[in-house]
């Protein structure tokens, strides 16, 4: 034992393995329990007036974890790959009724609840917990724009007028925005699985005070 401590490899090694644990201890944390920021804040959705592909009238998943993207069912790709992968952290949450998923076409003339129906089956989504809705152009697009703030440009939702993007949005069971994610981009998908996670941990830390 003594001839251990009295070797200089044993206290070199001893060294960088200290700060390397707190490290990688530290970015473990980080990376799963750390706070996410607010972006702002959603009060009521106003999705009442919006259907859902049973022809329901779409409901607002009040006090659950949300998330959220714009979508049309004619794209060729980017939604494709989008739905896809929107689909993974769905899937990861199929039976947790804490998490809702919700996505609204932004091209709702030809994005019937029919349509809607068609394009879950076509891609085999159990849409369990999972609206996609459909309805009047100009609340949806005032929804992108002013309660998700996912378009900086103006706009009515008139004819001439279209958005299309790429982000998933996040919102904790306040309707605070906490996270955008790339939805074509995996890594951006894992964290998002990452940090509905960290919303789950936040949630329960808060029920528990």
């Amino acid at each position: 034992m003594k001839r251990g401590l009295s070797n200089p490899w044993f206290f070199i090694t001893l060294c960088l393995a200290v700060p390397i644990t707190a490290f990688t201890t530290l970015k473990w944390y980080s990376r799963n329990f750390e706070k996410l920021p607010v972006y702002g804040k959603s009060e009521n959705l106003a999705i009442t007036s919006l259907h859902n592909q049973d022809n329901s009238p779409a409901y607002e998943p009040k006090g659950k974890i949300k998330i959220v993207n714009f979508f049309f069912t004619h794209c060729p790709v980017i939604c494709v790959k989008m739905t896809k992968n929107m689909k993974v952290a769905h899937d990861m949450y199929l039976n947790d009724p804490s998490v809702a998923f919700m996505s609204f076409t932004v091209d709702p003339a030809r994005d019937s609840v029919q349509r809607l129906r068609e394009y879950i089956r076509k891609r085999k989504i159990d849409d369990k917990n999972w609206q996609f809705l459909t309805g009047d152009k100009k609340i949806i697009y005032a929804l992108a724009r002013n309660q998700f703030q996912l378009v900086a440009s103006g706009g009515d939702g008139s004819d001439n007028d279209f958005i299309h993007s790429e982000k998933l949005v996040l919102l904790d069971a306040e309707n605070r925005i906490r996270g955008y994610y790339t939805g074509t981009n995996e890594d951006e998908i894992k964290q998002l699985i990452t940090d509905i996670k960290k919303l789950k941990h936040e949630s329960s830390n808060f029920l528990t005070q």
